[in-house]
């Protein structure tokens, strides 16, 4: 009894003695040597050598890594053990990985695609020159992070996707992950790619993503598929073909601003800076939730019939609650685009203002286009326009209840035009029509492109 008691007694100490001492080893690319050994004296040159030596799963290793351009030679870092790999200064513009355009960056991910039971830590650094080669087994062309992996105060930018097949590949990849206070830009992409993919339980927080392309078809600078959750987050300024800033069906988008993006495409497609839509049938979360958001200042190129600038939600569950919605510009379904659905969209607390639909002949729905099943309450429709009809909003077979709609303006239905074309009637109700103006029919209200009020309205509830 005595005897098995001392075994566990001995176990259970060399297991805390596994889990207390750990490894710090030092990499500079100035001074080190692969043959040194690796200590702050003696450090390594790569930071490679210092993954080589990675000890079990229950240590955490730290390795620090002192400033300098750390050039990868078309070897990125692979490691899937639990450490911490940081830069000596803490400022990622001081200490650079650099793939010099032959291969990704790093790859983050678990041992035969088992999560770490750890998280790994990645602090401090800039990636750049990643890119994806035809035919390179990587799915980003930058980071791969894909299991338990936290990286964060760190810089991605000038990484380019060169693979030619029309896959999508983003430059960070984040699956069961987080991407956290990091700087994410001027990266470019080809068709269906993005500057950050999303896919389950990879988190996106507080990070500026911000001058990034896509250069052919869909692709965004967030691409998010199977979920996925954004929060505090500023994209602006990236441009796509369709979708500038955001795409897919992400679990939870929170806090976050989605600003000054551009889509280039001339077709008739229905973009959206911000477009909740399942586009490769990846599957989706029961509900997509956006919420305390701002949309504004999203535009589509003014060239063929290219819809929507603002936020699109398409055959998908949808919240959308406490957002605003400002000043984006397209050719028609500008500020928000929900077509006919049999999915529950909610559409609350919103401010939708200062949204221009301005095609000549097509130049409907300034502020909103709404389609069957759409459910909206408690938000504001103010100063927006539209060429043709529907100022505020255009649409059929959607339900509005205890909103405002106010100093808009169009051809006909200045403040909201529902259109007759055999699709449920809309149902408006205790929503307060203000100072809305049409040059020709229906100042608050038109239906079926009927007049119901003068072209000029004042006050009055519906």
């Amino acid at each position: 009894m005595k005897d098995n008691l001392k075994m566990m007694i001995g176990l259970a100490l060399t297991v805390i003695s596994m889990q207390s001492f750990s490894d710090v080893w030092y990499v500079d690319d100035a001074t080190g040597s692969d043959s040194n050994d690796g200590s702050a004296t003696a450090p390594f040159k790569t930071i490679g050598k210092a993954f080589d030596l990675g000890s079990d799963v229950l240590k955490d290793d730290e390795i620090i890594v002192k400033p300098g351009r750390y050039h990868l030679n078309g070897m990125p870092l692979v490691k899937n053990l639990y450490c911490t790999l940081r830069s000596e200064s803490g400022n990622p513009a001081d200490t650079i990985i650099d793939a010099d355009g032959l291969s990704e960056c790093a790859r983050f991910v678990g041992a035969n695609g088992e999560k770490l039971k750890k998280p790994m830590r990645v602090i401090g650094f800039t990636f750049t020159n990643g890119a994806k080669p035809t035919g390179n087994a990587s799915v980003a062309c930058c980071l791969n992070a894909d299991s338990n992996v936290i990286i964060s105060n760190c810089v991605i930018t000038g990484n380019i996707e060169t693979d030619e097949r029309k896959l999508p590949y983003p430059s960070v990849f984040v699956k069961d992950a987080m991407l956290v206070d990091c700087v994410i830009s001027n990266n470019i992409v080809r068709a269906n790619g993005s500057a950050v993919q999303l896919a389950s339980n990879g988190v996106v927080r507080t990070c500026l993503i911000t001058d990034n392309k896509v250069t052919t078809s869909i692709g965004a600078a967030v691409y998010a598929y199977t979920g996925g959750i954004l929060e505090n987050t500023v994209v602006s300024n990236n441009v796509s073909p369709v979708n500038s800033c955001l795409l897919g069906t992400p679990q939870m988008v929170s806090g976050c601003l989605f600003a000054d993006g551009l889509s280039t495409i001339s077709s008739a497609r229905i973009c959206g800076a911000v477009s909740i839509f399942d586009y490769e049938n990846k599957g989706c979360p029961d509900v997509c939730l956006l919420t305390n958001c701002t949309i504004r200042g999203n535009s589509v190129e003014n060239k063929g019939l290219a819809s929507c600038a603002g936020v699109r939600i398409d055959g998908v569950s949808c919240t959308l609650v406490d957002c605003v919605i400002s000043n984006n510009i397209s050719r028609q379904y500008t500020g928000i685009y929900a077509p006919n659905t049999d999915k529950n969209v909610l559409i609350s607390s919103c401010r939708i203002e200062g949204n221009s639909a301005v095609d000549k002949s097509k130049g409907n729905g300034g502020g909103a286009y709404f389609g069957n099943g759409i459910v909206v309450t408690n938000s504001v429709f103010s100063m927006n326009s539209a060429e043709i009809v529907g100022g505020g909003v255009y649409g059929a077979g959607f339900t509005m209840i205890d909103c405002v709609v106010s100093n808009n303006t169009s051809s006909v239905g200045g403040g909201v035009c529902v259109c007759t074309n055999g699709v449920a009637p809309a149902v408006i109700s205790g929503t307060f029509f203000s100072k809305n103006h049409a040059t020709n029919a229906g100042g608050g209200l038109a239906i079926g492109y009927k007049q119901k009020e003068s072209t000029s309205n004042t006050n009055g509830y519906a």
